[in-house]
């Protein structure tokens, strides 16, 4: 008897090289700090197992495995990467700005400010701990752990940007009680995830949501949402990376009511610069009723929408998208 099995490729097979979860491995080789930030660079591909790229942080690898990262991250999150293309999108300064960080969590949007020259931030989380060691140790980081930004919350004193990053919950949830703490001139930069904005039968499997058509609809109820709270929206972008586990990600830039730039009524809402890498639906367009159909546009990958539109058609068009009208 072999005691492995019955043949000796079991044996083989029962001492073949021992496996751990790849973020393990990458603390244990001192590749990362923690486990929090091994996942991050896995899952924005910057990970190799044997020349290979690995993007699932519970893949089992052999200990004996070659592993090596990618250039590394120039923050301490790949959040910093998303907040980075946002405000080269949306072509926004925010040097010497006072900034409030919502789910500032490893702290990637609080790295990204930091380096655009933001004045002071406030980390702010539901969590503990999590916050970056260097972050912690930067005198412009006022840290604000185990704050829960559902509800109404101190600040000693208003900021003129907020950048929004939260799971599990609602942005519409989160929003109002940021509005208090912003100042004029001042901006709102959500990272807008579907997955935490849609019902609960437009989530598939695992949380993922694959159809444009979802992401049309959560994108539209939010514009909806928003323009009903007088919050007008400035542009809206594409992440350039996938959130968790792979779902599609976006970016929105929005102005308070106190900072509106126009006279711009308060049911009405201007989209400008919306542009994304791939087209989210042939989501139907406001236009002339033919006989009892709505005439529509399918909306092209890369596109620029001027036009005001009312909130009435605004909600003609979610309502005709929910129907499944192309």
């Amino acid at each position: 008897m072999l005691g492995f099995g019955a043949s000796p490729a079991g044996l083989l097979y029962n001492l073949s090289v021992p496996k751990q979860r790849l973020d393990s491995l990458l603390v244990a080789r001192e590749l990362a700090e923690n486990k929090s930030k091994a996942r991050a660079l896995i899952m924005a591909g910057e990970v190799t197992v044997d020349g290979k790229p690995v993007t699932k942080a519970g893949s089992m690898i052999d200990e004996s495995a070659t592993i090596e990262l990618a250039e590394k991250l120039p923050y301490v999150s790949r959040g910093g990467v998303k907040l980075a293309h946002a405000l080269d999108e949306f072509k926004l300064d925010v040097a010497g700005l006072t900034a409030l960080d919502v789910g500032a969590s490893t702290g990637g949007f609080t790295d990204c400010l930091l380096q655009r020259g933001a004045s002071k931030v406030y980390a702010l989380d539901v969590g503990y701990g999590q916050l970056d060691y260097k972050l912690r140790q930067d005198q412009r980081v006022v840290v604000l752990e185990r704050v829960n930004a559902h509800y109404p919350f101190d600040l000693p004193e208003k900021a003129n940007l907020a950048t929004i990053d939260v799971s599990f919950i609602s942005v519409t949830k989160v929003i109002p009680n940021v509005l208090p703490h912003l100042a004029p001139p001042s901006y709102i930069i959500i990272l807008f995830k579907p997955q935490f904005e849609a019902e609960k039968e437009e989530v598939g499997k695992g949380g993922i949501i694959k159809d444009p058509e979802v992401h049309s609809r959560v994108l539209g109820r939010f514009i909806v949402w928003a323009t009903e709270h007088e919050l007008r929206l400035r542009n809206l972008i594409a992440s350039p990376i996938l959130g968790a586990e792979g779902n599609k990600e976006f970016l929105i830039l929005l102005t308070p009511p106190h900072d509106r730039q126009q006279a711009v009524g308060k049911k009405q809402i201007r989209m400008t610069k919306v542009r994304r890498q791939q087209p989210l639906s042939p989501l139907p367009r406001w236009g002339e009723r033919t006989g009892s159909k709505l005439a529509t546009t399918v909306w092209p990958a890369d596109y620029r929408l001027m036009t005001l539109l009312t909130l009435t058609k605004l909600r003609a068009m979610i309502r005709l998208s929910r129907q499944g009208v192309h």
